[in-house]
Parts: structure tokens; C-alpha cells; sequence
């Protein structure tokens, strides 16, 4: 009867912290799965769900001890071995991910999220980086099958599973630590895989969702008009840009008491990590840059051959982005998107299928679909791809283009949902 009661209560638990990540109180989410898997220490998704958790909270070694200990209650979890790879990859313990990787790969071949990871990884190994100190404890990862061997002696997943429940507990926060967080995440600037909504702060977040709510699907057809659409749209990118006016300010206010601002390049282990989700550091902009005599010149509506004249190796220099049909001049980022930049791929390109779908390879852009056809998906996804197109917006001003393809929006395919990483920006 008391193991039922535990049951039930750790399931309460779950679900107060699902909701509650939902709404990104990340930090009252933890303190629920923890709770949780105390009375539960042998459900694997409750460590799961802690790892993740963790993960956004950027503590990376918590994040893999709970997704260790879900991996090895179970084996076949791909999710899991997906957590612990990519914690193990923020820590600097390559060979450790690699094998993690290769666990996953094997409970599931299909799985891009892993097959992106294993390749970076792999890419970095090849040239280590300098700052970054490679694992020299990678034999002793548990083994790729799932089996009882373990880092920590030898000791059985029993003990482990209950030495994991007394050792993770919820690190306490202050006022002080929250704020210098905040400021820090302010003051970088987003990088090209990491969602720009998670630099707000929650309750803007909790407000932006509120009124996005209350106008999403709204209309009774389940094809909105083109008007429609557009209202949504320009509502929801204006208070993104908004925020991240807000946010903007706060940056210069740090960025002018600091002293010895970092303003290198990325050297080539960082361009070879660029297509991993919070893989890499912002890049400073240049202190001088040569711009194209157009610079911001309006070009009009152009369709998507006429865009793809704009890529990186163009004699004009000139760089143009899209995003939802949006065009940006970002030639005054060179060492992004100049020939040598990390962002190639993107130049001469609508990245917004990659955006939504949270998968930043070269196969996943110029590629066109009715986001409004992604139905429940479309209305937690369309958001964070208006949050990228808000911070396009207010990091390199008014687009001067448009794509002809979204001009009807309502005529692309509907897109394929199996496609999305469900771990990607989303913050409805």
C-alpha cells in the first residue's frame, strides 16, 4: 500500500513538474522531479525528466549523473543516451559522448538529434580543441549495451540508483545568482542554434504566451486567411523585438562596466562545433567592417533563385538571410557569413524549416511548408520561429526583401512533423 501511495504521489509530482517546465520555472520544476524520484528512484523518466531540467539550467553534471542513471534503467531509452551525450559533450568528455552516441544510434539509427551530435563530436576529436580537456576516464562510461558495468567502482545499479537519489538534490538559488544569470545571458549575444527566447525572462515569457494564446486559432476554418496569418505573426514577432529591445539595453548597461570583453574569433574546433545546440560562444562583432556599397539597399519581392544569388562567396558581398519570407542584410557580419564564417549555409537561404524543426543542417533549409498545417505543434513552433525573426530583426534592422513563396503561405504542403526535434526552441 505505502509502494501505491509512493507511486501515485511521485506521478503527482511528475506532473506538477511537467507543467511547470512547460512554463519554463525551471528551477521549481527540478525541485518537483527531485521530490519525485525519491519516492520513485527506479522510474527512468523521472530521471530523465530531471536531466533536462538541468539542462536548461546549464548544470551540466547534474544533467548527466540523472540521465546516466535513466540510461541505465533503461537501456533502450534514446532520449536518454541523446541527455548524457550532449552533457558529456558540454563537459568536454568526448570520447565519453561519442559513446553515448553510439548507444542511442543503436536503440534508434533514425535518431537526427543523435546522428548531429555523434558527427560534431567526432568533427572535434579529430582537432581538439585547446581549452577544451579531453576525457581521460572514457573507459570507464557504462557500456554501450545498457549493462550494469558503472564509472563509480563497479558497484551495482541498486546501490547507484540510491547513492544518485541521496547525492542530486535542487541547488538553491539566490536573488543575486538569478540576476547575475540573467544579465549574463543578456549580455551574449544568441548564437545561431540556441533559441533567443531563452534569454527572456520568465514571466515576459508567461506574458507573450498568455496573448499568443488567447489569438491563436482563434478563426473557425482550419485555414486561416492570409490576413490572419499575418496578424499572428506581426503580433507575436513585435513583442519578441520588444523584449529584446528591453534585453538589448540591458546588455550595453553590463557590456559598459566590463572590463576585458573576449573579442577573438572562433578558431576551427568552434566552426566544426557551430551545428550543435548550445555548442558554441557568441561571436563579437568586428570592430570595423568594409560594408558593400547596397548595404541595406531594398530589393523588393524576390524569388527564391533571385535569393540565392546573395550566398557567401558572391563578388557584391553582399549577404541575405531568410527567415519566414523575411529578408536580411547581414553583410555587416562578415565573419559569420562571409566565405570564411561559420554560417555559410545559411547565406542565400530561408532557414525557416530548420528553425521550426530545431535541426540546423545544410538539408534543412530552402525548404517550404504551411507552418499553420503543423496544427497543436503549429502553434508552440510558429512562436519560436517569431522569436528568431524578432531578434533577426532588431540585430540587423528592417529586412529589405520579402520571398515570394510566403506571399502564399497557404498553398505549401503541409509540413513533415516527423522531421522536428521536439527538444528544440519552443516556448509555448
Amino acid at each position: 500500500a505505502e509502494n501505491e501511495a509512493n507511486a501515485e504521489l511521485a506521478m503527482e509530482l511528475k506532473e506538477q513538474g511537467n507543467d511547470k517546465y512547460k512554463r519554463e520555472l525551471f528551477e521549481e520544476a527540478l525541485q518537483c522531479y527531485t521530490e519525485a524520484v525519491q519516492l520513485q528512484p527506479r522510474n527512468p523518466s523521472l530521471w530523465l525528466n530531471r536531466s533536462m531540467t538541468n539542462r536548461q539550467l546549464k548544470q551540466w553534471e547534474d544533467a548527466e549523473g540523472d540521465a546516466e542513471l535513466a540510461s541505465e534503467l533503461q537501456p533502450d531509452n534514446s532520449k536518454a543516451h541523446y541527455s548524457r551525450a550532449l552533457c558529456l559533450q558540454q563537459l568536454g568528455k568526448l570520447e565519453q559522448s561519442l559513446k553515448s552516441c553510439r548507444a542511442g544510434l543503436k536503440v534508434q539509427p533514425d535518431n537526427k538529434a543523435l546522428q548531429q551530435l555523434q558527427n560534431v563530436v567526432k568533427r572535434t576529436l579529430a582537432e581538439p580543441p585547446k581549452n577544451v580537456q579531453q576525457d581521460q576516464e572514457s573507459d570507464q562510461s557504462p557500456p554501450a549495451d545498457g549493462s550494469s558495468g558503472s564509472a563509480d567502482g563497479g558497484s551495482s545499479r541498486a546501490d547507484r540508483i540510491k547513492n544518485g537519489t541521496a547525492r542530486r538534490r535542487k541547488r538553491v538559488l539566490t536573488a543575486e545568482d538569478k540576476e547575475r544569470r540573467r544579465v549574463s545571458a543578456a549580455s551574449a549575444q544568441v548564437d545561431q542554434s540556441a533559441c533567443p527566447a531563452s534569454m527572456l525572462k520568465e514571466n515576459d515569457l508567461h506574458d507573450i504566451r498568455g496573448k499568443a494564446k488567447k489569438t491563436m486559432y482563434q478563426w473557425k476554418s482550419e485555414d486561416p486567411s492570409l490576413a490572419e496569418r499575418a496578424m499572428l505573426k506581426k503580433m507575436m514577432t513585435d513583442m519578441f523585438k520588444s523584449k529584446y529591445e528591453e534585453l538589448t539595453t540591458t546588455k550595453d548597461r553590463h557590456a559598459a562596466s566590463k572590463k576585458n570583453i573576449p573579442t577573438g574569433q572562433y578558431q576551427q574546433e568552434q566552426i566544426q562545433g557551430l551545428q550543435l545546440k548550445g555548442g558554441h560562444q557568441p561571436m563579437e562583432r568586428p570592430a570595423h567592417v568594409d560594408l558593400p556599397e547596397k548595404f541595406q539597399e531594398p530589393v523588393g519581392v524576390l524569388t527564391l533563385e533571385k535569393l540565392k544569388k546573395y550566398h557567401s562567396e558572391n563578388p557584391d558581398r553582399r549577404y541575405f538571410i531568410s527567415v519566414y519570407g523575411n529578408i536580411f542584410d547581414v553583410s555587416d557580419r562578415p565573419d559569420k557569413y562571409g566565405p570564411d564564417g561559420p554560417y555559410t549555409t545559411l547565406v542565400g537561404a530561408d532557414i525557416t524549416w530548420g528553425l521550426f524543426a530545431g535541426v540546423d543542417t545544410p538539408d534543412y533549409v530552402n525548404r517550404f511548408f504551411d507552418l499553420f498545417k503543423a496544427k497543436d505543434m503549429g502553434k508552440d513552433k510558429i512562436a519560436g520561429v517569431c522569436s528568431w525573426l524578432a531578434w533577426y530583426w532588431n540585430e540587423y534592422g528592417e529586412p529589405v526583401g520579402y520571398l515570394d513563396l510566403y506571399l502564399r503561405e497557404n498553398e505549401l504542403p503541409e509540413p513533415p512533423l516527423e522531421e522536428v526535434d521536439n527538444e528544440a526552441c519552443c516556448i509555448m
